[in-house]
């Protein structure tokens, strides 16, 4: 096979580089391993190197294509069918194209995936350890929130605060303070954050490559009893939705429940995502938790299940939690408060 850089040669590599315009692949023919990567990021290839596999480097203007083939050869794999990931780019496709030949390229996407849906213990602790990091991240902003921080300084607090305590990166830091707390992927802006705003703050980060990701709801004042009420709805919809996840059971099920739930409070039309989705060394994969999901629960998969109501130009509220199936059963891999936080 030849995986270009992305998470699938992440999760069977180890190796998360950003090599930017310049193209890296893994070249395997089952035994021997290869990376061809840029010259510059050589030394930090060593891990890679350490657990048996080869580097090979190029230098800008190189002939790639030439390499590929000529590594192809090397490895005995000049014929016959070659694994690709197809998630690659157009410009990737073509190159891949004219150093192997596209009549040999074979999508493995999907059996890449199929390896990835069920978690082995060592990324199970490394998602845990994501999450633990976000609990303490929460804790921070906990104790730091008050009027007059813009969306944007909070942001940038939140990425500081989750380096300092382990992270790899902080993929993603959400402030929606106020009538922006309705925008459900709205990240950032220069507004200042007013006593009575409703602060719905979403953090996804990675650790050994692999992701955690919570949302939690703040309030600078006394709750309103109609958007208490609201939340106390969507926490009750986490509960059912979370008593159901059994081995098994579709996906499309668990979204079912929580959706049905929101239903009979009058708040369905309220919810416009879908309930979940899995984390590992993508913060979006499989398993989906959709109406139109066809994924299976199983042991081993890590979701998150997290219904939300927006109420556009007044405010949104979200709960999202990190779920394991372990031994048949379900399990919260986080441990912040869940109720709204009053500050």
């Amino acid at each position: 096979m030849v995986l270009h850089n992305s998470p699938n040669l992440v999760y069977l590599t180890g190796v998360n580089i950003k090599t930017f315009e310049r193209p890296m692949f893994l070249v395997s023919n089952g035994e021997e391993h290869v990376l061809v990567a840029p010259k510059l990021d050589k030394e930090k290839l060593h891990r890679f190197e350490a657990s048996g596999g080869k580097v090979v480097v190029y230098e800008d203007g190189a002939d790639i294509e030439k390499l590929l083939a000529s590594l192809a050869g090397s490895l005995g794999i000049e014929s016959g069918k070659v694994g690709f990931d197809e998630t690659v780019s157009l410009r990737v496709y073509r190159m891949l194209c004219r150093a192997i030949g596209e009549i040999r390229l074979v999508g493995i996407t999907d059996d890449l995936l199929r390896r990835r849906y069920v978690k082995r213990k060592n990324e199970i602790e490394n998602i845990r350890r994501a999450i633990n990091i976000l609990d303490e991240v929460y804790r921070k902003i906990e104790a730091s929130l008050e009027p007059g921080l813009t969306e944007a300084m909070l942001s940038s607090l939140i990425v500081n605060w989750g380096m300092e305590l382990g992270a790899d990166e902080v993929f993603f830091s959400a402030v929606q303070a106020g009538e922006n707390s309705a925008i459900p992927h709205h990240e950032r802006s220069a507004r200042k954050i007013r006593r009575g705003d409703v602060v719905v703050i979403d953090i996804s980060l990675t650790y050994n490559n692999y992701f955690g990701d919570l949302t939690r709801v703040f309030v600078l004042g006394p709750v309103d009893s109609k958007l208490r009420e609201n939340y106390s709805v969507i926490k009750k919809a986490v509960e059912e939705a979370f008593s159901n996840v059994k081995p098994g059971r579709k996906a499309s099920f668990i979204d079912d429940v929580a959706r049905n739930y929101l239903s009979k409070h009058g708040l369905a039309s309220f919810f416009v995502h879908r309930l979940g989705h899995g984390l590992g060394v993508e913060v979006h994969e499989p398993p989906y938790l959709s109406p139109t999901s066809n994924d299976v629960l199983a042991d081993g998969n890590v979701f998150t299940i997290e219904p939300g109501l927006y109420f556009p130009g007044r405010y949104g509220l979200r709960l999202e939690r990190n779920v394991a199936v372990l031994g048949g059963e379900p399990v919260y891999l986080d441990s912040y408060d869940v109720d709204i936080v009053e500050n």
